[in-house]
């Protein structure tokens, strides 16, 4: 397929001003979080609790995940991290996925990236 028949979404971005009682909302909001992060800190050093990463096996392997859930496809090709990354994670077996919603583009769109391989998306 060529670069020019895939399907693009774009995304039009709006310019909105948020009314005054959204914004008194969302200062509440993030006040109510600011407590709670704080309260929680305080409460884990109290008790001098500390947070053990553990790793869960899954039942399935990652990759077992399929590329299309409902009117969902993927949209991404899965690649490995790099070292670096797969020792903080602490696990080799792991997928980075980006999917797309195939109900929101325009049906002809539909049709040519449905048609398209994982690799030519």
């Amino acid at each position: 397929m060529s670069q020019a028949s895939i399907p693009t979404i774009s995304l039009p971005i709006e310019r909105m001003r948020p009314s005054r009682r959204g914004t008194i909302a969302m200062i509440f909001v993030a006040s109510i979080l600011g407590v709670a992060a704080v309260t929680l800190h305080a409460t884990v050093n109290s008790l001098r609790v500390s947070f053990k990463k553990t790793p869960v096996e899954s039942r399935l392997p990652m990759t077992s995940v399929g590329s299309t859930f409902g009117p969902w496809a993927q949209f991404t090709i899965d690649r490995a991290l790099s070292a670096d990354f797969e020792h903080e994670l602490g696990a080799k077996d792991y997928v980075f996925r980006n999917y797309v919603d195939t109900r929101k583009l325009k049906p002809a769109d539909r049709k040519r990236f449905l048609a398209a391989s994982v690799e030519e998306r």
